[in-house]
């Protein structure tokens, strides 16, 4: 961190923190709340700070209530300071309209407040939220495994990059815009993913283009349509394989399955050694689904698109072609139903698993051929305009990061570019 700092442009200082900034305390707000006669009262938890927005959200709790905070006023940067809440970038802003312009937080926040006539306050949180700053404090931390914090020291003691303050306005509203923009996304992406789980559901119930229906002991299906298991339509495929050192493995553990969405988040062409994967996996083909049976309520179920080797919480499934379609069995496992009937049927208590046999026993409704493939149609289309939200996302948030380290070190100039 020390070292773009001798880097900075000539006209800027670089300052300690405790030279533009304080940190609150807690202990005298007590009393000021009873002479007030305040019957409720702004409380910041810690689940209501957030991790990669920028204002915090409150709840309104009886002040008799609330054993233990820290105080803050409204426009003050809240940063927690105790593992893990700090390496995941737990920091918000006391929202601006908060009820009394003050609130109490949790004790495992820092409340800073920024000196406005010399640091902006969206400057200052883009400063620490950057990762120079969080690595050089996460090196500082004190404290056992598991519950280690932030020296107050350590934060005061921030050597802190100070442009003029009309620049300074600047950086924060150009790295806020992205903000906004990765915010919109974000609701987009939501509001498609609603869009998904709804229709799938709809789909899964009534089909396309049906007028009678029966009922059936899984519910409303169209009267064309058959109650099949799992296992009459597919099968566990777990063929295994010890992988060998000198030989390379397209490998997928579930931490590579995205939850919900069932990305695979590795490259297909990213290949591992046999040496670095411990026992027996399971093989899979471009042909299987793919369903995370370790804590089902994760709901990782995925459709590979080349052939490899795969964790034994993984398992293969094979789909008999001629009666189910991949696509249509992994929507079936990745809707709300299945994973809430996966989930009651875990057993484990450190690592609950799904069994095969449950798998297989499970009951599904399945259409004629032709309309799976109608339905898989459709819900691919709103999978793919889901996909390229996130895409968009990932592209605003590597934009900002490189703004961020342009910016904040003085290496392009707001000064110098075309903007107002």
């Amino acid at each position: 961190m020390e070292a773009f700092l001798k880097s900075v442009p000539k006209e800027w200082k670089v300052l300690k923190l405790y030279e533009v900034a304080s940190v609150r305390g807690s202990s005298k707000i007590r009393a000021h709340i009873n002479r007030r006669h305040y019957r409720k009262i702004a409380f910041i938890p810690m689940d209501l700070i957030p991790q990669e927005g920028i204002y915090c959200n409150y709840e309104l709790r009886d002040p008799e209530d609330i054993r233990s905070y820290v105080y803050c006023r409204a426009g003050d940067i809240l940063l927690a300071k105790i593992t893990p809440s700090f390496e995941n970038g737990k920091q918000g802003i006391v929202p601006l309209d908060i009820p009394g312009g003050f609130a109490l937080a949790t004790t495992e926040v820092y409340p800073i407040a920024p000196d406005e006539t010399k640091i902006d306050c969206m400057f200052l949180f883009y400063l620490l939220k950057w990762h120079p700053y969080r690595k050089y404090l996460e090196h500082r931390m004190r404290g056992t495994t598991g519950r280690r914090r932030v020296p107050r020291d350590a934060l005061l003691n921030l050597n802190i990059p100070l442009p003029p303050l009309d620049e300074q306005r600047k950086i924060a509203r150009i790295l806020y815009t992205i903000d906004e923009a990765i915010a919109k996304t974000e609701t987009i992406i939501f509001r498609v993913e609603e869009l998904r789980r709804a229709l799938l559901d709809y789909l899964m119930t009534y089909g396309i283009g049906h007028k009678e229906y029966k009922e059936t002991e899984i519910g409303k299906i169209p009267k064309e349509w058959k109650i099949v298991k799992v296992g009459d339509v597919a099968k566990i495929d777990t063929k295994s394989i010890r992988p060998k050192a000198g030989e390379k493995y397209y490998y997928i553990g579930l931490e590579d399955i995205e939850s919900e969405t069932g990305r695979i988040l590795k490259d297909e062409n990213e290949l591992v050694d046999g040496s670095q994967i411990k026992s027996a996996k399971y093989i899979f083909s471009k042909e299987h689904v793919l369903y995370g049976r370790l804590r089902p309520y994760l709901n990782k179920v995925a459709l590979p698109t080349r052939d490899g080797i795969c964790s034994t919480d993984i398992l293969p499934i094979l789909p008999n072609k001629s009666l189910i379609i991949r696509e249509y069995l992994a929507y079936l496992m990745r809707n709300l139903r299945f994973v809430e009937w996966a989930t009651s049927r875990m057993k484990g208590t450190n690592h609950p698993r799904i069994s095969s046999q449950d798998i297989l026993e499970y009951k599904i409704p399945l259409p004629p051929i032709d309309e799976q493939k109608k339905i898989v149609e459709i819900i691919s289309f709103i999978e793919t305009l889901r996909d390229i939200e996130l895409r968009k996302k990932e592209q605003l948030k590597a934009l900002k990061n490189q703004l961020t380290n342009l910016l904040l070190t003085g290496k392009v100039r707001v000064k110098d570019l075309p903007i107002d």
